[in-house]
């Protein structure tokens, strides 16, 4: 399988921790005001602290380089929760520490920010200048280099400058994260719900062939541009009256009339607006835009939310899994790990709603067909222990998952009799009672 080219590592696991972690961090702005440390109101969360604080320890423990703003975050809000507890919970840490940790603090803040702006390291511009371009208040660029070059400043005075730059952040990266990742989370779920109209519309256009083939034309040139390539193709939608007239004049059309044309359908088109235009999309179509233009993380979120756990629609337990089999078939194509993901949370829904058994087992039967490479994605094994633990043996999911895992365990079987048959039996010695309460 082809990984999708713009996809990029990050630290971060999936869109539910970034913002798990961006809910969380920015709980510390209550613990202080003005200096001084305050007692945080009721609807104070330290327990959603605290894991935002370990989860971002585990992104710097990753070996990825955070971004300057949550690298800031992060130490500031640890530093105003240290201080915070040394002050309520008498915990016996010297003023003198927290005031080199602070201006460290500080001083690093300030220099990553003025540092992005840099365009010329020899002739480098003042950094109080480069600030106020970014709306950075003065005072703390001034008490950035008392602290770098003359005494520390006082303990309530650093508390001041950490908060101002928490606030800072806050507003300037996490809440404009937060919205850019809000547009595309709408713009996803308005494929969700177009594809699921279309779906209901036209059911016999529902099914992708298996023999649909997903390949990419001159890698060197179009990079990352994908077409599918079908046993039947039509083309109703483009205009070809002119073709009547002289059909052989279509060939040798002058290239000016052809960029006017060109142009002209160019307009025509950006001119609708993205509901207009979703209007004209079969199911395939609109699964193809789903996978190649919402970024993965962010088509696991919402796709999910939107089948499994959505309040408003309730696809899971209304809808019938095979509406969505061509959305299932193009997503296991470009992100093999999509089925497991789903399968996951399709076992949480069923441990918090045990009567909704059968309809739970229908979603997961079918994703499960979808997925052509079942052995290296699917946690079956792990996923039917948690499910005998829970004393569920007996539900229609595990049988469901119980097949699967059979299968699976005969497709390994057949790959290692191909390579070597001298270890098929050993190996079926071990697969046989590997599995808690269900025999191989």
């Amino acid at each position: 399988v082809r990984p999708v080219d713009h996809i990029r590592v990050t630290p971060w696991k999936d869109e539910w921790e970034w913002q798990s972690v961006s809910h969380g961090i920015t709980q510390a702005l209550a613990l202080i005001e003005n200096g001084r440390v305050l007692t945080p109101p009721k609807n104070f969360d330290c327990a959603q602290l605290e894991q935002a604080l370990e989860k971002c320890h585990i992104w710097k423990s990753r070996g990825i380089k955070l971004p300057h703003a949550i690298d800031c975050t992060y130490k500031l809000s640890s530093l105003l929760y240290q201080d915070y507890c040394s002050f309520r919970k008498s915990l016996e840490i010297q003023p003198s520490t927290l005031q080199l940790a602070y201006a460290t603090a500080v001083i690093r803040s300030v220099n990553g920010l003025a540092d992005q702006l840099q365009q010329n390291r020899a002739l480098a511009a003042p950094v109080s200048y480069l600030c106020q371009q970014l709306g950075l208040p003065g005072w703390i660029v001034d008490l950035r280099h008392e602290s770098a070059h003359n005494e520390l400043p006082s303990l309530p005075r650093l508390r001041l400058a950490a908060h101002t730059l928490l606030v800072f952040f806050h507003e300037r990266y996490w809440l404009v994260v937060e919205g850019h990742r809000e547009e595309r989370r709408l713009h996803a779920k308005l494929l969700l719900k177009k594809y699921t109209t279309t779906a209901l519309r036209e059911p016999e256009n529902n099914i992708l062939p298996l023999v649909a083939i997903v390949e990419q034309e001159n890698p060197e040139e179009d990079q990352g541009k994908e077409t599918i390539k079908l046993e039947k193709q039509t083309f109703e939608d483009e205009d070809k009256s002119w073709l009547d007239e002289n059909f052989y004049a279509a060939l040798c059309q002058p290239a000016k009339k052809r960029k006017k044309r060109e142009k002209r359908n160019k307009v025509e088109v950006q001119a609708d607006n993205p509901e207009q235009k979703l209007e004209k999309l079969s199911t395939l179509e609109i699964a193809d835009s789903f996978v190649t233009t919402i970024q993965q993380d962010m088509a696991y979120r919402v796709s999910i939310d939107y089948l499994v756990w959505s309040n408003d629609e309730d696809v899971l337990t209304t809808r019938n899994p095979q509406l969505y089999q061509t959305l299932f078939q193009r997503i296991c194509q470009v992100w093999p790990g999509y089925a497991s993901a789903f399968v996951t949370h399709c076992v949480e829904y069923y441990l918090l709603h045990p009567s909704r058994d059968g309809k739970v087992a229908e979603w997961v039967e079918a994703i499960i067909l979808c997925d052509t490479i079942k052995i290296q994605t699917l946690p079956l094994r792990g996923l039917l222990k948690r499910l005998n633990e829970d004393g569920n043996e007996s539900s229609h999911l595990v049988s469901v998952l119980t097949k699967a895992y059979q299968e699976i365990q005969g497709q390994v079987i057949t790959k290692i009799a191909e390579t070597d048959w001298c270890l098929v039996e050993d190996w079926e010695a071990c697969a046989i009672g590997s599995l808690p309460g269900h025999a191989i």
